[in-house]
């Protein structure tokens, strides 16, 4: 069976990974005042984090619409026995709902469309499991639980030394970003079950943000890799990873992905976090 995967730049996947796993990414667009780019074509994630802050105004960022996603359905649905579509969380762009509507207009029963319930590399971690999975050989039906299961048991923690973004990106309100620098409390950012971001815990300075990243992500399901994300530098990733590796539990299997702009505008420049998936669900 040929299946083909579309998903959206959102899940900040490598290159080099969707080149080899033939997988198709419909590219969001980032708007700093006059100036669009898309994402990972006309501006690299780098050169985004360079614009954010040296840029005075919240950066735009546009979803993939019905169009975009009609004209790549057209594309694959003669090539490939199925199609499943992984985007962006519904519960953070309308990127979900144009993607159910191309379908509709085509009205095929081999386009799948799936509610990730995430984004940045929580996604892009989804999809690489999924990949391994396709290459099993499965049933479509038993394909479909598996990605199920990935959905409903993949965590995701994160912080960032600066609440500065949150508050630019109307994520925190002035009153509560002032008083969260003042004491310096870095708010731990995960994404529930609905597919939302949110902050599940607020801790007195980044130490101890780490502290509780850690005794929370120690307690995985070892079936599965480490993934870790960051903005940048990757130096703050890598002394992250140095200092706390023993007690990870760490294979050797991690893998990492820079987060891009869809949350790295909220987030801002030294920002890390650790995926992994629970024993329980969500």
């Amino acid at each position: 069976m040929k299946i083909k995967i579309i998903t959206d730049s959102s899940a900040d996947l490598a290159e080099e990974f969707i080149k080899e796993n033939d997988i198709s990414v419909l590219r969001m667009k980032i708007t700093f005042g006059n100036e669009e780019y898309v994402e990972g074509v006309t501006i690299t994630k780098d050169e985004f984090y360079e614009k954010l802050q040296s840029y005075k105004e919240f950066p735009k960022t546009s979803q993939i619409n019905e169009n975009e996603f009609l004209e790549e359905y057209k594309k694959c649905i003669d090539k490939y026995d199925k199609i499943i579509v992984l985007p962006i969380s519904s519960a953070l762009s309308g990127t979900y709902e144009n993607a159910v509507k191309a379908a509709q207009n085509l009205k095929s029963k081999n386009i799948h469309i799936i509610d990730s319930l995430g984004v940045s590399f929580t996604l892009g971690a989804v999809i690489i499991e999924t990949i391994k999975l396709i290459k099993q050989s499965l049933t479509f039906d038993k394909l479909l639980q598996k990605i199920d299961y990935l959905i409903k048991h993949i965590r995701v923690l994160a912080v960032a030394d600066t609440i500065k973004y949150m508050r630019a990106g109307g994520r925190l309100k002035a009153a509560s970003a002032i008083i969260g620098t003042i004491l310096n409390i870095k708010p731990v950012i995960t994404v529930n079950k609905i597919g939302e971001a949110v902050s599940c815990h607020k801790a007195l300075g980044i130490k101890r943000a780490y502290i509780y990243i850690v005794e929370n992500a120690k307690i995985r399901n070892f079936d599965y890799p480490v993934y870790f994300i960051y903005t940048t530098p990757i130096e703050v990733l890598d002394n992250f990873i140095k200092e706390y590796k023993d007690e990870l539990k760490l294979e050797g299997n991690e893998q990492t992905g820079q987060v891009g702009s869809i949350v790295g505008a909220h987030v801002g420049p030294s920002c890390i976090g650790v995926i992994y998936f629970a024993n329980n669900l969500i």
